[in-house]
């Protein structure tokens, strides 16, 4: 989610300072995620198919690679500014970090 949150901030900073902070929120959130999420799909599935699984969010997140830069050029010609796509973007990490909160909060729910 810290990733998020820098994605959404960063159009609005003017120093080379606040773009460095803002840039090291997100790529400590995205490293963080590529970390953990091994250990997500490996406690969520079985360690036969950890493999299986870590090819299905690697092929994914490579579809996504392709698509969310059209979506986002389409929406930065129609707003005519970037800081939309920016805030679209954020809010789209932010909520993907929500789900992993949202799992975790079932999973331990569903133990008792």
């Amino acid at each position: 989610m810290a990733s998020g949150f820098g994605t959404i901030l960063m159009p609005f900073g003017k120093s080379l300072t606040y773009l460095m902070s803002m840039t090291g929120f997100y790529t400590f959130g995205s490293a963080s995620f590529h970390s953990y999420a091994n250990a997500i799909l490996s406690e969520t599935f079985s360690k036969e198919n950890e493999a299986t699984t870590w090819g299905l969010f690697r092929l994914t997140q490579g579809l996504f690679s392709f698509i969310h830069p059209v979506y986002l050029g389409y929406i930065v010609d129609q707003t005519g500014e970037f800081k939309v796509s920016f805030i679209v973007m954020g809010t789209i990490i932010i909520l993907s970090g929500l789900s992993i909160f949202v799992e975790k909060f079932l999973h331990v729910f569903n133990r008792k």
